[in-house]
């Protein structure tokens, strides 16, 4: 049942000559459909030998409460890793002996489960990989081993400074926002993560409406369908009615959080969030550039003149509720990291970047124009370097799909990027970094408890 439609010229993928950035090329991705409506996005893989294909359900985080963080993710490691027909150790025994591998991946709007392999054994293996997502098994020592890894990430994120402050800003700006629902496991949401809770979940993953399929192979396309028609084609859409979720932008504000950390004893972590726009924005790349601009003055200046702290940098956060941080990483001087900072801060507000710290801590300035050209190719190639291999060129389809629901979404991309002018920076760096409101985090030493920020 095939309804060819070619949607767009999309994946793009980068050649890399010292640092030229090559055009992308293109390639026609056809649509066809299972017998049930799931849709098919085919390419066809003319770049190497390995092809993947990848079951996408849409919902994600935001479809599940926040009590329910993590279950999503739990169960497509458990469809990755044995089924009714292909228990832990027959897969395990597949993966080795066809070097191929069943992976799952969590998304804000979506979870994707994929299978990797060489294109000759495609045909052999897309049973291992649907049979794992139709019909999982939850044996008790697979299940165990799972909630082991969980319980070691979370300690392990609680343990290291670093982490548990990128972690208290999430939570924090995303309380009460659909994205408070983490993808993975909570602290809180732990104990819910329960064999009975995943079977019950799984009941609305096998639902028509939800469900599509990338595949880039060197497979036949029709035989490609015919095959997948016998195991996803028997899946039927629920009668229940699928979520609506809005994803509105994040309200920053209120006092600064401060958290002490025996492993931070000596030092400390900050981070200043405020608001940015979010990917689907026309101020989204301009953002970023500012962003990478801002960056190497704040390191010029807080780092490199100061010293105030071993490392320090902007970056925004690129979601549709998207916010940005100044970071601070291992600060040395905690009373005057803010100050140095703020220095930074109305240098770049005033159109000015700094190149070069002088022997006598005088700056050397260069116009914003001046470096904007090279910090477009550097976003540009950070882009699309993944399109280099087959897993990451079906990366690229996924999110155009799921996050921007413009199958010409990475293939506008470049021309967006092209198209920001010097203005375009400084309008966006003095709306988000300047005029937004912003709230203040930190992990410090036992030893800095009760110290103050502004």
């Amino acid at each position: 049942m095939k309804k060819i439609k070619i949607l767009f010229t999309a994946l793009c993928c980068v050649l890399f000559a010292g640092n030229v950035f090559a055009t992308p090329s293109s390639e026609d991705i056809k649509e066809y459909s299972l017998k049930n409506g799931i849709p098919v996005y085919y390419i066809e893989n003319n770049e190497n030998s390995i092809d993947d294909v990848s079951i996408v359900v849409k919902g994600g985080r935001t479809w599940l409460k926040p009590e329910q963080s993590g279950l999503e993710k739990a169960l497509f490691l458990m469809m990755s890793r044995g089924s009714g027909k292909y228990n832990y150790y027959k897969r395990m025994q597949i993966s080795y002996e066809k070097t191929s591998g069943i992976f799952c991946t969590d998304m804000n709007n979506a979870s994707v489960i994929s299978l990797q392999c060489a294109n000759y054994y495609l045909k052999e293996l897309l049973p291992v990989l649907t049979d794992g997502f139709m019909n999982p098994v939850y044996p008790k020592q697979v299940y165990d081993m799972m909630m082991k890894e969980f319980s070691q990430e979370i300690q392990s994120t609680y343990n290291d400074p670093w982490s548990l402050l990128k972690r208290t800003v999430s939570d924090n700006i995303y309380k009460g926002h659909p994205y408070e629902t983490s993808t993975g496991p909570t602290p809180d949401s732990l104990k819910n993560i329960t064999i009975s809770e995943m079977k019950k979940l799984h009941k609305t993953v096998l639902d028509s409406r939800r469900i599509c399929v990338i595949a880039i192979t060197k497979m036949n396309p029709e035989e490609l369908v015919e095959q997948l028609n016998s195991s996803l084609g028997t899946i039927k859409a629920l009668n229940t009615p699928l979520p609506e979720v809005e994803v509105k932008d994040v309200v920053i504000s209120g006092e600064p959080v401060i958290l002490t950390n025996q492993a931070a004893a000596g030092t400390g972590y900050a981070a200043c969030a405020f608001q940015t726009p979010s990917n689907t924005s026309e101020d989204y790349f301009a953002a970023d550039l500012a962003a990478s601009i801002y960056s190497k003055t704040m390191f010029n200046i807080v780092r490199s003149k100061y010293g105030t702290c071993y490392s320090t940098g902007s970056y925004i956060n690129g979601s549709a509720a998207g916010y940005g941080l100044e970071f601070f990483y291992m600060i040395s001087n905690l009373n005057d990291f803010q100050k140095c900072a703020e220095e930074a801060r109305t240098i770049m507000a005033s159109g000015k970047y700094v190149s070069k710290i002088n022997d006598d801590g005088s700056y050397e300035f260069a116009p914003v124009s001046e470096v904007l050209p090279g910090t477009k190719n550097t976003l540009i190639n950070s882009i699309y370097s993944s399109a280099t291999n087959t897993g990451g060129r079906a990366a690229i389809v996924c999110s155009a799909l799921i996050d921007y629901n413009d199958m010409d979404a990475y293939t506008s991309m470049v021309d967006k990027i092209h198209a920001v002018t010097e203005d375009d920076v400084l309008r966006v760096f003095n709306k988000y970094w300047i005029e937004q409101p912003a709230r203040w985090f930190a992990v410090v030493g036992p030893e800095s408890e009760g110290i103050e920020l502004k």
